[in-house]
Parts: C-alpha cells; structure tokens; sequence
C-alpha cells in the first residue's frame, strides 16, 4: 500500500501512481486504452488499471495486511480508498487530435518520434534530462546540446532498446518535451 492519510477524523488508503504514455495507433483493438504503452513498450494504461483494481486496491484486505492495521487500531471497514492517478501523455509527431474523450487535455505533454526520423529535429537544440527529471517542466536554463551532439547519445539509447525523453528547443526558444523512440 501507497499510503494510510487520516484527515478530519477519516482513514484513506491511497494508491499514488506517475506514470509517462505513448498513444500507438498502430494497435488495433476495440479498447482504446490498450493504445496508450510504455515509452518502452513494456507497459500499458489499462494493464495499470487492472493492477491498481485487481491487485493494489485489495492489499486492504489481506490477511498480511489485518496485523498491521490491527496494530495502528485501525479498522479496515472504516477506512475508504482513493487512487490518484497523473500520467504525461505523448501523441505521435504531428498527430493533432486526442484519440480518447476520457482522458484530459492537459494531460498531453508532447510527442513521440521514431529515431528513424529524428532528423527532422535538426535545427532544434536538445537537453536530454535523467529519468527521475523527466517530472520536470522544460526550461532553457539547462546545458543544450546542438543536434549533432545529442544524436550519438540518443543512439545509444536506442541500441539499449530504451526511449528517452527529450527537451527540444527551436530558435526562438520555444520549449517541448518529446519520447524518442526505438520502435
């Protein structure tokens, strides 16, 4: 479990998740949240709601759980549950409309691009910030990398099979955050 809040007398378990998806429209499938994966491929939105329905929303009521709660006094019938739920979503390069009404807008953050076409990216100027940055709104108060530069080290991560995420800055300074993919 995440964690137990009380406030104002009340017990909440809450289930706290971040996660980074990509919408591939290449999947077909009647479920359109099996459309929004991992950078890596190694994840999916609706596999992540079933793991918080079927898995992490129950560790309530488990029988490891009963001591614990047993001794902080608690009482799992008393105490309700919340799940708060942040996601950055990415689109396609050049993809323009949100392919599911259930999410929110704001919730796009940018885009996804193929290495193979990352030269369209060549006048752009990049910083590639650590996984645990990747949380960070973009700003230009970071070490830029001109596109000959950032392009070797975006290659080693594709030969890793890992996407990273990119800063990109054009020439009048203006800011995106974008995946560049290995797939």
């Amino acid at each position: 479990m995440d964690a137990l809040i009380k406030e104002s007398g009340t017990i909440f378990h809450v289930e706290l998740v971040y996660k980074f998806y990509l919408f591939d429209s290449k999947i077909n499938t009647a479920n359109a949240l099996d459309n929004w994966i991992g950078p890596n491929r190694n994840d999916r939105l609706n596999y992540k709601f079933n793991k918080l329905k079927e898995k992490q929303l129950p560790l309530l009521y488990s029988r490891f759980t009963k001591p614990i709660l047993d001794n902080l006094k608690l009482n799992v019938e008393e105490i309700q549950q919340k799940v708060c739920f942040k996601a950055q979503l990415f689109l396609p390069y050049e993809y323009k409309d949100l392919p599911f009404s259930g999410l929110r807008k704001e919730s796009i953050c940018g885009f996804y691009l193929s290495f193979d076409r990352l030269d369209v990216l060549k006048h752009y100027r990049f910083y590639i910030p650590k996984k645990l940055d990747w949380l960070v709104e973009p700003h230009i108060d970071v070490d830029w990398l001109l596109f000959s530069e950032a392009k070797p080290i975006i290659s080693r991560f594709i030969t890793e099979k890992r996407s990273p995420m990119v800063w990109i800055v054009d020439s009048e300074n203006n800011l995106q955050k974008c995946f560049i993919t290995f797939w």
